[in-house]
């Protein structure tokens, strides 16, 4: 190749560099200014606490919430309410979790009586006038109940108190057709009972000295619900454990011969 082909090849490098400069130069001005310009058209965004001010480039600006919002359809759910199959007349006061522990353990430690594991059986504390029914950990009924006229751990027939300590279920007994005179002048009243009456086996307390310990129902049931909701104490009984008929029915539905009843002492024991 001669000196001037050479210079015409070098000429038109040169040339065709400088148009791929230009038009390098032309894309990235032109891509710059879309940039610019897309971001000048971007919202601005200031967010405060659970809320953003939404700001356009028209100058007008949007306050909108941050908190997460519900699906359409969803539904709030609601804590299911505590299982029980008695009724409760004045309501549970007490943590039912702590309820199964604090049976065993009194029966442990004041009675020397362990409760298995897996058993069930009924817990009456005379505190607050509640018995419980416990399957294993968990309470499975409570209901309010009536006791003894006077408070204090039972010593002989006739002194109106109910009697504290571990007992198990002797009998059950149909007492739909008994009766019995309360002393109140009314006679012999029948089915003073209610349906059922579960006879307890107190002997390892009383030593033969008194018997006819029992829970059972009532006659009328509207004399046990004023007794349990006026501040009585729920003292009605002349020792005995006194329910709603309903609650009644629905224990014997559970309750057999053997099964342990725990009854915890009062405020003077």
């Amino acid at each position: 190749m001669n000196d001037k082909n050479i210079k015409k090849l070098v000429s038109f490098c040169g040339v065709l560099a400088l148009g791929t400069c230009f038009l390098g130069c032309s894309f990235f001005n032109n891509e710059a200014s879309a940039k610019k310009k897309k971001n000048s058209d971007k919202p601005a965004v200031q967010t405060v606490g659970d809320k953003q001010e939404i700001k356009t480039s028209n100058g007008s600006s949007v306050v909108v919430s941050t908190k997460p919002t519900k699906p359409e359809g969803a539904v709030t759910p609601v804590a299911k309410p505590v299982e029980n199959i008695f009724k409760d007349v004045r309501g549970i006061k007490t943590p039912l979790d702590n309820i199964p522990v604090e049976a065993r353990q009194y029966a442990a430690t004041a009675w020397n009586t362990v409760i298995p594991a897996n058993d069930k059986f009924i817990y009456i504390d005379k505190m607050t006038f509640k018995l419980y029914l416990i399957e294993g950990n968990k309470v499975i009924g409570f209901c309010d109940c009536a006791l003894g006229q006077k408070p204090g751990q039972k010593v002989r027939s006739g002194d109106m108190t109910t009697p504290h300590g571990v007992f198990p279920i002797e009998e059950i007994n149909d007492a739909s057709w008994w009766s019995h005179d309360f002393k109140d002048g009314k006679g012999e009243i029948p089915n003073a009972y209610g349906p059922w009456f579960f006879y307890l086996n107190t002997y390892n307390l009383s030593k033969g000295n008194w018997d006819g310990i029992g829970i059972h129902g009532t006659n009328p049931d509207e004399r046990f619900v004023r007794t349990v909701t006026d501040d009585a104490y729920h003292r009605a009984s002349e020792g005995c454990i006194r329910l709603l008929n309903d609650n009644v029915r629905k224990l014997k539905e559970h309750a057999k011969v053997g099964m342990k009843v725990v009854i915890k002492g009062d405020a003077n024991n």
